[in-house]
């Protein structure tokens, strides 16, 4: 059971890091709104690189 616990607490310190790194990333997107390079295409990237790195 305790280990349970623990694993269980772990995920959720997981997903709340990743949220919290992803709107991070989202701050900075919309600071640098303006700029072509700076895209929504390029924050879903973001995203996604940061949800797989998570995985793995």
């Amino acid at each position: 059971m305790l280990n349970e616990d623990y694993d269980n607490e772990l995920v959720r310190i997981q997903e709340q890091l990743t949220r919290e790194q992803i709107h991070g990333l989202e701050r900075c997107f919309r600071q640098f709104a303006g700029f072509p390079h700076f895209d929504e295409l390029m924050l879903l990237s973001f995203k996604l690189n940061l949800g797989l790195n998570m995985i793995i």
